[in-house]
């Protein structure tokens, strides 16, 4: 097993396309409520939603809500739904598990 994992998908603030390498050594705590993920590291937190679930939300709220509700959710990055980057989140939330640093 790997000690980092790759995850790619959309930075919610620029639109553009991104990879993060999340060592695992460097979670500290993580929040898994299913379709949106947070992950507090060592030097910063990432706030993840899937990406159809982001698609589907921005599709049911207008321009400002959704804006409002990106912000407020403090969501800063959409997980592209691709195999890789479900096996790399299983992989993650495992960890925290097994380190106990996972709560719901």
């Amino acid at each position: 097993m790997h000690n980092y994992v790759i995850l790619s998908g959309k930075n919610l603030r620029t639109g553009l396309r991104e990879s993060h390498a999340i060592l695992l050594t460097d979670l500290v705590h993580v929040v898994d409520q299913r379709e949106i993920t947070y992950l507090t590291l060592k030097s910063t937190r990432m706030g993840i939603i899937r990406n159809d679930t982001y698609q589907a939300t921005k599709m049911a709220m207008g321009q400002r809500d959704f804006a409002y509700f990106l912000d407020e959710a403090n969501l800063s990055f959409a997980l592209y739904i691709t195999s890789t980057n479900v096996q790399a989140l299983k992989v993650l939330l495992a960890y925290a598990r097994q380190q106990h640093l996972i709560s719901k």
